[in-house]
């Protein structure tokens, strides 16, 4: 799937599914934009710094930039019927002036023409035990110096997949804690698909080595004595 394959109109408002189906694979989430396609950073974050602080409930916030709270759809997950909570960023309200815009091939300042949005959905952290999606939208742009095709980055995102930085981290801590569970307890206990903690899994392993070993077992970031 491209990463264009989603365009909706530049709205702030989007109308979700009743049910949303969250047992898909990963082939489409975890695959990097198209060769012909870049990310570039042309958005800032607000000028008010957004923290945990600052809200009593809720992922309110995604690195900076606050989120909108949307109504609870249905979901499928792993196989039972629950309830989603919906959040939304619309980042084509923190986009900079058009003559600081800069294209990510080459480099041309202010050559941007702005080439419709695209609407991306990212798993994030359990809000009040249930699965809990952020849909982003993001500016499509094209560039008028060489034609080329470009968008913004979406912030807070886990490498091109789709779920949050902070995801991702609270499940690599569990696992350097000593978590050996499968990759459907760890799916279960975060809410999240079972190829999503797979892939979380696998990543963990090929840094800090097979769970259960003793180089599987050092705990990120915390030095080992020597023996």
């Amino acid at each position: 799937m491209g990463i264009l394959d989603k365009r909706i109109p530049n709205m702030a408002h989007i109308p979700q599914d009743s049910t949303t189906n969250d047992t898909s694979s990963l082939a489409s989430s975890t695959s990097l934009p198209q060769d012909d396609i870049k990310e570039c950073n042309n958005i800032r974050p607000p000028q008010k710094a957004f923290s945990s602080e600052d809200y009593t409930e809720g992922p309110d916030y995604l690195d900076g930039y606050p989120l909108e709270r949307l109504d609870d759809t249905d979901t499928i997950f792993l196989g039972f019927q629950m309830r989603q909570v919906n959040w939304l960023l619309d980042t084509t309200k923190y986009e900079i002036p058009e003559e600081e815009q800069v294209c990510s091939y080459c480099g041309a300042k202010g050559k941007l023409h702005r080439n419709d949005t695209e609407r991306v959905q990212l798993t994030t952290y359990p809000y009040a035990d249930l699965p809990t999606k952020i849909t982003v939208i993001r500016q499509c742009y094209k560039c008028q110096e060489y034609g080329n095709l470009c968008v913004d980055a979406i912030p807070g995102r886990f490498e091109h997949t789709n779920m949050t930085q902070k995801l991702a981290d609270a499940i690599f801590r569990t696992l350097g804690y000593g978590f050996k569970g499968s990759a459907y307890e760890i799916a279960l206990l975060n809410r999240i698909n079972e190829e999503q903690a797979a892939l979380l899994v696998n990543r963990y392993e090929a840094e800090h080595g097979p769970r259960g070993s003793a180089r599987g077992r050092r705990r990120i970031g915390k030095k080992q004595p020597n023996n």
